[in-house]
């Protein structure tokens, strides 16, 4: 699994998302700067 998180999310704590990658197996990936929904915002780019 791979766990995308924004470091300025409002909505989700930015620790959750590494958390759940390292529950999981999984790898995480913190977008600097970047809030909730930040694969959105990039692809919109």
């Amino acid at each position: 699994m791979l766990v995308i998180s924004g470091s300025m999310d409002v909505c989700q704590d930015p620790r959750r998302g590494p958390r759940l990658a390292e529950l999981t197996g999984g790898r995480s990936v913190v977008i600097e700067g970047g809030g909730h929904l930040v694969q959105a915002a990039i692809r919109s780019r």
